[in-house]
């Protein structure tokens, strides 16, 4: 990894690419600087090698004399090479004595480099000059000798949207010859720009004069953690501030066993490097974790809450009943829900608008614990399937009550009627702890039986 600091630059001479339509959101730029005097944790490479050297932050323009403000702000490849490289039959790829205006070596006759760079989600099998959505950087006239004496350029990307800060890149630098052959590249790295620019960040606050002295080190300061999201954590009182992939400098305790941010609905590991794209406020709260399992569809009705009627059905679940009071809302930003159609996703899926908790009794004189859940019914065709994710947390009285596994509604219409049917996956015979005669309806001509109620009971385990 390089940082460069004042008077270890030439004058950088940037070109301006337009490329990756489709992905970036606005142009993507390019640049080569001299990283001559640069400070480098390599020591002098081989003449056979060829490699990359990590990626720096850009917050900067050096012109020679001083750090400048700049628009192009953004992440540096680094690719560097043994000083006397050589392709084909021997051939010295630069010649250092021949240089151009800049400063930078000319190259043998016929050959040219390039840094290949794409977002590293995109890439799928081996970086090459072909990979669709490839940035190929023509690096050929931006090569100089390093501290090192080793060869090197640097090829910028810069006006990368923000929603990628965190998003790795992938690169590698290549050698064509005349008939556009790569005759020799380097290996691949990945490198993001949140991960550098938080290298970058902790350099210039360790060190006085990074960039050349304390006013350039606090405008530095400022624009390098723009590309890094942070967060500000609050618990037990005290608000932290954490940067994109650092953990928690205190570690909370609290009674529950775990903890839950009621601003973003989510269960934090407080022991995990914090990774979100997005700068948030986080608002942690001890909480208890408990497991439940949804068993059962028991009805398609209406329900009032705080005087306001919503549509839904209601489901059986395996929740203490005794831990709630009636008509509990859950807080359930952090409940999955996917809506298939033919086994395919509906783009304009039905949403979920609530779920409160019903203590009704069954036809056996017993108190059950339902949920009952709100949906836009009206969304749903027959053949739809619901699947409430078993990665969902409902939560409500300081506890997060996590389901352990999907549960699937598949709908019907039957005589212009809602109906709700029960999956309970593939069963056997070994599943079924009884079956029972409730009822008979003897109706049925000549007095004989015309119709069977029946009791299934399966073993607790299936349900």
């Amino acid at each position: 990894m390089k940082f460069f600091k004042k008077n270890t630059l030439k004058k950088a001479l940037l070109t301006c690419l337009t490329v990756f339509a489709a992905t970036f959101c606005s142009a993507l730029g390019l640049g080569m600087l001299n990283p001559a005097n640069a400070v480098a944790k390599a020591d002098t490479l081989s003449a056979g090698t060829f490699k990359t050297d990590g990626a720096s932050v850009r917050v900067f323009e050096y012109d020679g004399e001083e750090y400048k403000p700049t628009s192009r702000k953004g992440i540096r490849f680094h690719v560097e090479m043994g000083a006397g490289y050589t392709v084909g039959n021997g051939t010295v790829l630069f010649d250092t004595e021949t240089k151009h205006e800049r400063g930078s070596f000319t190259i043998a006759e016929g050959y040219t480099t390039k840094t290949l760079v794409i977002p590293t989600r995109l890439l799928t099998g081996e970086l090459t000059l072909s990979t669709a959505k490839v940035m190929a950087i023509d690096t050929t006239e931006y090569w100089f000798a390093d501290v090192d004496g080793n060869w090197e350029s640097v090829a910028y990307v810069y006006n990368v949207p923000e929603q990628w800060y965190t998003d790795s890149f992938t690169f590698r630098g290549i050698v064509l010859d005349a008939n556009g052959n790569v005759v020799a590249q380097s290996n691949t790295d990945e490198r993001s720009l949140a991960w550098v620019a938080k290298q970058a960040y902790y350099d210039t606050i360790e060190e006085d004069g990074f960039w050349g002295d304390e006013e350039k080190d606090a405008v530095a300061e400022e624009e390098i953690l723009k590309f890094i999201p942070q967060y500000q954590v609050t618990y037990n009182g005290v608000t932290e501030t954490v940067l994109w992939g650092d953990k928690l400098q205190n570690i909370p305790t609290g009674a529950g066993n775990a903890w839950y941010d009621t601003e973003n609905s989510e269960e934090i590991d407080v022991n995990a490097p914090m990774t979100w794209a997005d700068s948030r406020e986080i608002v942690l709260v001890s909480a208890k974790s408990e497991d439940f399992v949804l068993t059962g569809v028991a009805e398609h009705s209406n329900f009032v809450a705080n005087g306001i009627s919503h549509n839904g059905f209601k489901i059986y679940v395996t929740l203490d009943i005794d831990a709630f009071t009636e008509n509990t809302e859950m807080d359930i930003h952090a409940v999955n829900i996917e809506h298939k159609r033919g086994g395919a996703l509906v783009d304009n899926a039905i949403a979920l608008n609530g779920v409160w908790t019903l203590k009704e009794m069954n036809s056996h004189g017993q108190e059950q614990m339902r949920l009952f859940f709100s949906f836009d019914t009206t969304k749903l065709a027959s053949g739809d399937e619901i699947v409430i994710k078993g990665d969902s947390i409902f939560y409500a009285n300081g506890v997060m009550y996590k389901l352990t596994e999907d549960y699937v509604i598949n709908y019907a219409e039957v005589n212009g009627s809602a109906s709700y049917g029960i999956y309970l996956g593939e069963l056997s015979n070994a599943d079924v702890a009884e079956i029972t005669n409730c009822a008979e309806d003897a109706s049925g001509k000549g007095g004989e039986p015309n119709e069977f109620t029946l009791r299934v009971t399966f073993h607790d385990d299936v349900m």
